[in-house]
């Protein structure tokens, strides 16, 4: 069966969004680094954290990408330890297998983010999530209701959980609709993610299944 085109307006406020998003995670990448600086330098000089930095990294952090892209946050600050846990969403591109070098297709990306610091412990990194393509951006603001950013924000974290999901799946979110997709491989980090590849309201019937490929990941 023929699927209609995504119309205009869905297609220029998905695309939109995308740019914004994408403008406020590269800000937050940068404010990451600068809080991760210093944790790093004194865990290159011991292997004990200084109490003065965690308390410091604790209150900046909320600062960090503050702004749209943050969809949870939760610090715990103890004695010379601290555990900082973010699901965040950013933009990539993704091309499929078979595509030409020079074709790619935006997405939001869902990440979940951490640092740990603890006496001889310093982990910062992320974990890929979500992949949700800019078909599905669009399909989800054609037919979401209503289709504003908290909304949508709201509707991306129930993406927090896919790495539990398998093979295909439909996704409830909070505003009545469903993510469709299905997990995939993302070759270049070595990560299995839940590629979304459209949304559709209650009463929608199903599409194809999405395809699980590998892809590759380029940056934004």
């Amino acid at each position: 069966m023929h699927q209609r085109k995504i119309g205009a307006e869905a297609t220029g406020r998905a695309r939109e969004l995308w740019r914004r998003i994408g403008e406020a995670d590269a800000v937050a990448a940068e404010l990451l680094a600068a809080i991760a600086a210093p944790l790093i330098l004194r865990a290159r000089r011991s292997p004990i954290p200084r109490q003065v930095l965690l308390d410091e990294a604790a209150r900046l952090w909320p600062m960090r990408g503050s702004g749209i892209g943050r969809l949870a946050l939760d610090i715990d600050l103890g004695k010379r330890r601290l555990a900082i846990t973010e699901l965040r969403v950013g933009t990539g591109r993704t091309r499929w297998p078979g595509w030409a070098p020079n074709v790619s297709e935006p997405d939001l990306i869902v990440r979940r983010l951490h640092l740990n610091v603890a006496e001889h412990v310093l982990d910062i990194g992320h974990t890929t999530l979500a992949r949700i393509a800019l078909h599905a951006l669009g399909r989800w603001f054609e037919r979401a209701r209503p289709a504003d950013d908290a909304v949508l924000l709201r509707d991306l974290t129930v993406l927090a959980d896919a790495d539990a999901l398998r093979g295909e799946f439909r996704l409830a979110t909070p505003s009545g609709g469903v993510w469709i997709g299905a997990i995939a491989w993302l070759a270049d980090r070595a990560e299995w993610f839940a590629a979304v590849r459209t949304y559709l309201d209650a009463d929608a019937l199903p599409l194809a299944p999405a395809r699980t490929a590998p892809m590759t990941e380029e940056a934004a």
